[in-house]
């Protein structure tokens, strides 16, 4: 048991920090009562092309009901290849939904920014939640979108950030010339 866990834990860790996994850009939960819901949904994924929403509960997938499965059982039923349509039944305000939704190749978004006035000039602030494939790249985006809102300071965030591929996405942002723009 403990085997297969840290197995399936190594293998989301590795998606992480690849950047990437396959599945259909939704995040999932099991309450009390043992029924596994929408916990959110990955901006334009397969599950929100499809109108999946958070807080439909999950009750079958193809001809499967979830009832006694564990969240992992799940998750890898989902996980399937790029190649197979998967059909939902959802529970949504009482009532039984079917989509049907083809898993993708879905990006992990690891930096978002935002800016903040203060008394002295627009400060940017970025925030990596971990250091993945491509958090070099969308540090990059996101840095050309505040300088294009004119920051005079910037704000990188990493608190909550528990790691990854640092030597890759951490040395690059760390030697950008301070001046340049990127």
């Amino acid at each position: 048991m403990y085997k297969r866990q840290d197995e399936e834990n190594a293998a989301t860790f590795h998606e992480t920090v690849d950047g990437s996994y396959v599945g259909i850009g939704i995040t999932i939960a099991m309450n009390a009562d043992k029924k596994f819901y929408i916990v959110s949904v990955v901006e334009d994924s397969p599950a929100e092309k499809a109108n999946i929403q958070v807080g439909d509960y999950l009750l079958k997938i193809d001809d499967q009901l979830l009832e006694g499965l564990n969240l992992s059982d799940v998750t890898s039923i989902i996980k399937k290849d790029e190649k197979t349509t998967l059909e939902l039944t959802l529970e949504r305000d009482g009532k039984e939904v079917v989509k049907e939704v083809k898993p993708a190749t879905i990006d992990f978004i690891s930096v978002t920014s935002d800016v903040y006035a203060l008394n002295n000039g627009n400060a940017g602030y970025i925030s990596i939640d971990t250091f993945a494939a491509n958090t070099f790249q969308q540090f990059k985006a996101e840095l050309k979108k505040l300088e294009k809102k004119n920051i005079n300071s910037l704000i990188i965030d990493v608190r909550s950030n528990p790691g990854g591929h640092l030597s890759l996405s951490l040395i690059h942002i760390l030697t950008l010339p301070t001046t340049s723009r990127v």
